[in-house]
């Protein structure tokens, strides 16, 4: 199980299951949303998210390789 929060502690979250794509990335999409000339991440299966604060909504971004 893993568990976080946002940087302030007001939105906690709790994942269940095992990550499924770790990966980083280098493309000039992820260095844009990064800030960074690398970007890091996990992917994990949405069904195991769960959120530990009332009132915390889900958010789902989708980007687009076309901008």
């Amino acid at each position: 199980m893993y568990t976080g929060s946002c940087l302030c502690g007001g939105i906690r979250y709790k994942i269940t299951d095992e990550p499924i794509f770790p990966h980083f990335c280098s493309c000039h999409m992820c260095q844009r949303w990064s800030g960074s000339a690398i970007a890091a991440w996990v992917d994990f299966p949405l069904a195991s998210l769960t959120f530990e604060e009332s009132g915390s909504e889900l958010v789902v971004c989708q980007f687009s390789v076309d901008g």
